[in-house]
C-alpha cells in the first residue's frame, strides 16, 4: 500500500513538473540573471548616469538609474528616449547576452522598464520595452 503511494505520489509530482511551461523556466531564467546582475550595482555607466539598482516588480525587470542632474537634467534626458530605445535594440542585434536576456524576459511575459531618477528635482522618467518589442 505504501508502494502504491509513493507511485501515486511520484507520477503527480512528475505531472506537476511538465506543467511547469517555457514561460515559468524563462521567469526563473530571468530572476536569476537579475541576482547576477544586483551584485554589480551600483554601476556607473557614464559621467551623468548611475545603474543603482536592478530588481523584478511584478512582470517587469526594472533598471533603476540615477542621472545627476548637474550634468542633464530629466527632462532633457526625456527627450533622448528614441536614442535610449535604438541603443537597446542595436546591443540586441550585436551582444548575445543582451538578446538572450531579453529573449527570456520576452518568452517569461516580463517587460525590461529603464527607471530614471534626478539627483536634485526628484523628477524621474521612464522607458518600458514590452515583451512584444523584446521579441523583435
Amino acid at each position: 500500500m505504501k508502494t502504491t503511494l509513493r507511485i501515486i505520489l511520484a507520477c503527480i509530482l512528475i505531472m506537476a513538473m511538465g506543467a511547469c511551461d517555457s514561460k515559468q523556466q524563462n521567469r526563473a531564467v530571468v530572476e536569476q540573471l537579475v541576482l547576477e546582475a544586483q551584485q554589480t550595482t551600483p554601476t556607473q555607466i557614464d559621467a551623468a548616469t548611475v545603474l543603482t539598482f536592478v530588481n523584478i516588480e511584478d512582470d517587469n525587470v526594472v533598471y533603476h538609474y540615477t542621472v545627476d542632474e548637474s550634468i542633464i537634467s530629466i527632462e532633457e534626458l526625456s527627450s533622448t528616449e528614441g536614442l535610449i530605445r535604438s541603443t537597446l535594440a542595436n546591443n540586441i542585434k550585436h551582444d548575445a547576452a543582451t538578446r538572450e536576456f531579453t529573449n527570456a524576459c520576452s518568452s517569461a511575459g516580463m517587460s525590461i522598464v529603464m527607471a530614471y531618477s534626478g539627483t536634485t528635482s526628484d523628477s524621474t522618467f521612464t522607458v518600458t520595452f514590452s515583451p512584444e518589442q523584446l521579441a523583435n
